[in-house]
């Protein structure tokens, strides 16, 4: 559990939930072919309600934007992720307000276009990645002793 992690009252929110999902489920590249398609079906939907895109309006669109979208992942190191990290990433961006340490506020990413696309997915994860790396180095300089 979260709260059995010494320094979690140190943690922001966001970075709670992010330590919270990370534990919750299992990496995306731990899941079969098929079930990952599935799964990616359903992501589908769940993102298209998140951003208010159109859903695929062919069941030819909706078969190539699963698997572009599992490629994807699979191919720019985003397989470690949970099902859960993955779904946070896109409500984060909705909730918008996310800011560096330095104080800057980061791009909330705005859906452009009728219909979800690997280039929204992709821009929303980067800065997803930011933010978990961040929180990264900050467990790990507590493990290594540094004060945060």
């Amino acid at each position: 559990m979260l709260t059995d992690y010494e320094g979690a009252e140190k943690l922001n929110k966001v970075e709670r939930m992010i330590l919270e999902e990370r534990v919750n489920g299992f990496s995306i590249c731990t899941y079969d072919e098929k079930e990952l398609s599935k799964e990616f079906d359903e992501i589908i939907v769940r993102l298209s309600a998140i951003s208010g895109c159109q859903l695929p309006n062919t069941e030819l669109f909706a078969h190539l934007l699963s698997e572009e979208l599992k490629k994807f992942i699979l191919r720019f190191n985003y397989s470690e992720y949970t099902l859960n990290e993955f779904m946070l990433a896109f409500q984060l961006n909705a909730y918008g307000g996310l800011k560096f340490p330095n104080g800057e506020e980061m791009e909330q990413i705005k859906f452009t276009g009728a219909f979800l696309n690997i280039d929204y997915i992709a821009k929303v994860l980067n800065n997803y990645k930011t933010v978990r790396n961040l929180l990264d180095r900050k467990l790990q300089n507590q493990i290594d002793g540094y004060e945060f």
